[in-house]
């Protein structure tokens, strides 16, 4: 079956919806955090990602994004993100994943006056993790969180290779924010 429209819940939530999602023509867009990452649930998350492989569902991942910053000034911050981020790579072909939306996490009003600075901070994050991304077959779509405008965004993704990173495009934060 073709998916084209997602459907976004946390994976340590498909079983309370399981019955209602399978009956549904929708992909899922498979939330990502450090409960999904924790060692006790990491088998329950493999069990999911075979049922599903099974069943034909196409699924992506939001990476995890909860206190993380790819572009943040703490050194210790950034390698948690990439740890998770890693994480969350090796997780996905489990769910025959190719595809995560992970947040920038770029702020105006945190970074604003520094946005070079915070371009070359996170276009050096994301490009490490390239490699990764191509060893499990995946690519990044970054998303707009706190953008006001796309040039940010765009200014990012013109440093970063295109066969490994696009963008996504969420309507909701653009109307929040």
């Amino acid at each position: 079956m073709s998916h084209r429209l997602f459907i976004s819940l946390p994976i340590t939530e498909y079983r309370r919806y399981e019955a209602e999602l399978l009956r549904l023509p929708l992909g899922l867009e498979l939330v990502v955090d450090h409960h999904v990452l924790a060692p006790e649930f990491l088998g329950e998350a493999a069990a999911i990602g075979a049922e599903l492989r099974a069943r034909g569902v196409r699924c992506r991942f939001h990476a995890p994004f909860r206190d993380l910053n790819p572009g943040g000034l703490d050194p210790d911050a950034v390698a948690l993100t990439r740890r998770r981020l890693a994480a969350a790579l090796k997780l996905a072909p489990l769910f025959g994943v190719t595809e995560l939306v992970a947040h920038t996490a770029w702020d105006p009003d945190m970074y604003g006056l520094d946005a070079e600075a915070w371009l070359d901070r996170s276009a050096a994050f994301w490009g490490d993790l390239a490699q990764l991304a191509e060893d499990h077959e995946a690519r990044f779509a970054l998303e707009n969180v706190f953008d006001r405008d796309p040039k940010i965004l765009a200014a990012l993704l013109d440093r970063l290779p295109a066969d490994r990173y696009g963008a996504n495009f969420d309507v909701g934060h653009w109307h929040a924010y």
